[in-house]
Parts: C-alpha cells; sequence; structure tokens
C-alpha cells in the first residue's frame, strides 16, 4: 500500500494539474450530457487514479454524483 501511496501522492501532485484542460473538457460533458463513464483496467477503485481525477473533475463540473460499479 506504501507504494501506492507514493504513486497517487505523484499523481495529485504532477499528473493532475497538467491535465486541467482535459478535465474541463469532461466536466463540459458532464454539464451537457448528465452522464458519463470513466474506465480503467484496475478492479479496485482504492489503488486507481480514476478516483482522484473523478474528484478533480467534479470540483469542475459542480455538484455530481460519483458511482463506482
Amino acid at each position: 500500500m506504501e507504494d501506492y501511496i507514493k504513486l497517487f501522492d505523484f499523481y495529485r501532485g504532477t499528473i493532475l494539474p497538467a491535465t486541467v484542460k482535459v478535465q474541463e473538457e469532461i466536466a463540459e460533458l458532464i454539464r451537457k450530457q448528465k452522464l458519463i463513464a470513466l474506465m480503467c483496467y484496475e478492479k479496485d477503485s482504492k489503488v486507481c487514479h480514476r478516483s482522484f481525477l473523478a474528484d478533480a473533475i467534479s470540483c469542475l463540473a459542480g455538484r455530481i454524483s460519483i458511482v463506482n460499479l
């Protein structure tokens, strides 16, 4: 788990800030269509980057509901 913590700290500090433009595009899709899916091969959302991406997009899109399927 320690490796995941390091990886996600890097992801939040480096990758997420570099992808804000794409996050804004996704947020706009949510505002227009109301429903999108973020997909990844990782089965467990607790060890996947998509939860951090979804949270970042949620901040841009306004109040949205995030559901892990």
